[in-house]
């Protein structure tokens, strides 16, 4: 599958906690490039630990979800570099913040965690919308969740 231009590709990884990650940060550097953002999922495909869990949430419409290359997942890169040249390919090598990923030209393939805020920041209120998840929650998880609000300990709400 060639990629096509105006967009910029994240792969999908990990569970819920780096798929957001991956969603937001993806997101945040499509907005500022000027692309629309797809989420390839054929890295998931033979990942046993973790399933895709962004389901869950409201995306936005211009955001695609597909599997670039589901019969070669484990050799995807190599795959795209036929079709790309190795500028089109940002991987990454820490989990530092890149700032130059603003300043890529799509088509552009994503590659790594990027669990850095810095990527989203200017777009953080837009993403926290999406976020919402798409059911209602079970009685079972709306005392989870007052349990969660009063507890002075409480790591997330």
């Amino acid at each position: 599958m060639k990629l096509e231009s105006g967009k910029i590709y994240m792969r999908l990884l990990g569970g819920l906690g780096n798929q957001l990650f991956q969603f937001a940060s993806g997101y945040g550097i499509a907005q500022k490039v000027g692309a629309d953002l797809v989420l390839d999922l054929s890295a998931m495909a033979n990942y046993k630990t973790w399933e895709f869990g962004l389901d869950l949430f409201n995306l936005p419409d211009n955001v695609e979800i597909a599997h670039i290359d589901t019969r070669q997942s484990n050799k995807l890169l190599g795959t795209l570099t036929k079709h790309l040249n190795k500028s089109s390919i940002a991987k990454e090598y820490s989990h530092s913040f890149c700032q130059e990923l603003f300043e890529i030209t799509p088509p552009t393939y994503l590659k790594g965690y990027f669990q850095s805020p810095l990527y989203f920041q200017d777009c953080e209120k837009e993403i926290r919308k999406f976020l919402r998840p798409v059911k209602e929650l079970t009685t079972k998880n709306e005392e989870r969740l007052k349990l969660i609000k009063s507890s002075k300990h409480a790591v997330s709400r």
